[in-house]
């Protein structure tokens, strides 16, 4: 039971693709960073994208991170900065909203 010979260009494939990532730096970190923000590209799919191009965890986490404290940070800035009027011209255009307490 030898190697499957169609797995072995895969394989080198792969691995070519693993040692540019490595070396393009802040490529990869920036698609992280970009998918965390803006959700264009599903999180889930760049991450394992990221693992198959051996991107360090290190980098993975602090681009990820940071990409979803900046998306979820300006969702709750502009809600705390325009909620009540959102609700108010909701309200005076007639559109029943499902409120919480309200």
């Amino acid at each position: 039971m030898g190697a499957d010979p169609a797995a072995a260009p895969c394989q080198v494939r792969l691995g070519a693709r693993k040692r540019e990532g490595r070396g393009q730096g802040g490529t990869v970190g920036s698609l992280v960073f970009a998918s965390a923000v803006t959700g264009v590209l599903p999180f889930y799919g760049v991450s394992l994208a990221t693992g198959a191009l051996g991107m360090r965890l290190r980098s993975f986490v602090l681009n990820g991170f940071g990409g979803r404290l900046v998306r979820f940070g300006a969702i709750a800035w502009a809600g705390n900065r325009f909620g009540d009027v959102a609700i108010e011209v909701l309200r005076d255009r007639g559109v029943r909203v499902l409120l919480l307490g309200g």
